[in-house]
């Protein structure tokens, strides 16, 4: 399912750089998977996202705090799926991403993502206004969104995702098996009464066969 969103210049703001933010932990993680495989050391994903939540406590890059911590977190993420393709042969080796040239877009955390009042809420950005004909389930804990992306095409703001609706299950409590005779003069005599006749035995079909 994909939306329009209609955010106010301070949510865009808050989320080019949220865009911003993910591209560059993911040029960063890059980088420290090449430089640990020049010191031929292992490369290993868990430790590069360690080392990046040191990175955001130091003064100079705070303001990687200022987003969604799981905007961050799913680019590495991205990045060690992207690494797992490579070794498997299903793709080129990753490559650093450019402002212009990557695509504009941020994970959106699941768990905090909701609609009320035409509104939809998203973490560190707010409750923005959204356009659709879609009929999306209101309030909190009604339904879990997958995969949520919020993506930039240059002009307008989009928010996909999938949705994971718990439908009610209805106990049966009634037996419906049913059991069936099959005969000569009737076709089928069921458990439950009821009795199909056999229509090769009909007047019709008899006429049609002499034909």
């Amino acid at each position: 399912m994909k939306i329009r969103l209609l955010p106010t210049k301070e949510q865009e703001e808050k989320m080019l750089k949220t865009i911003g933010c993910a591209r560059f932990a993911w040029n960063w993680a890059l980088n420290r998977w090449n430089e640990t495989h020049k010191e031929g050391k292992p490369c290993l994903m868990s430790n590069i996202r360690k080392e990046f939540t040191q990175l955001k406590k130091q003064e100079e890059y705070k303001w990687l705090n200022e987003v969604s911590n799981k905007s961050t977190d799913v680019a590495m993420k991205n990045l060690d799926k992207a690494f797992m393709k490579f070794f498997n042969k299903k793709a080129n080796y990753p490559k650093f991403k450019s402002k212009k040239k990557s695509k504009q877009s941020f994970y959106v955390r699941y768990d905090s993502l909701y609609f009320v009042n035409n509104m939809c809420n998203i973490e560190k950005i707010g409750k923005v206004k959204y356009k659709t004909n879609y009929k999306i389930p209101q309030g909190r804990n009604i339904v879990k969104f997958m995969n949520p992306y919020c993506s930039f095409d240059g002009k307008y703001w989009y928010l996909s995702f999938n949705l994971d609706i718990n439908e009610n299950q209805i106990n049966i409590k009634n037996n419906l098996s049913i059991g069936v005779d099959l005969g000569i003069k009737e076709l089928a005599t069921c458990s439950n009464g009821m009795v199909f006749n056999n229509i090769n035995k009909t007047k019709k079909v008899k006429k049609l066969n002499k034909r």
